[in-house]
């Protein structure tokens, strides 16, 4: 299982960048076993933005094939829309890491430049997929 937090402010959206192949996708990953969605999803999103979510509700629940180590892989990925906390002590993660988290526009953004997740931040928009 996998999770993604998608943070919509502003007509934009909070997306880091895959180090592989240069394309976006939201911040999260995937869970250790024994660990609830809600606070994984905490822990990954603030290991990768510096900022710890508000979890909001589940956006879109959505499969995956990945081949790892020549075995195909099966994961669920949950995505859920994530707000800031009402009192956030510090910012976002300032870092030269080619990965970090950046504000994208909404009207800029096509399914072609995301990895994974583009129906999740269409869904949580109230967008037209």
């Amino acid at each position: 299982m996998a999770v993604f937090g998608i943070l919509l402010e502003k007509g934009r959206v909070l997306l880091q960048t895959d180090t592989h192949s240069g394309l976006l996708f939201p911040p999260g990953g995937r869970l250790d076993g024994s660990q609830d969605p809600a606070s994984g999803l905490r822990r990954l999103f603030r290991g990768a933005t510096g900022l710890t979510p508000e979890i909001g509700p589940l956006v879109l629940v959505d499969d995956a094939y990945r081949s790892q180590d020549g075995a195909g892989i099966h994961l669920a990925l949950f995505y859920y829309a994530v707000s800031r906390p009402r009192q956030q002590i510090g910012g976002f993660i300032d870092f030269e890491n080619p990965d970090r988290p950046q504000w994208v526009r909404l009207a800029e953004l096509g399914r072609s430049h995301l990895l994974f997740g583009f129906d999740a931040i269409q869904q949580a928009a109230g967008l037209p997929e």
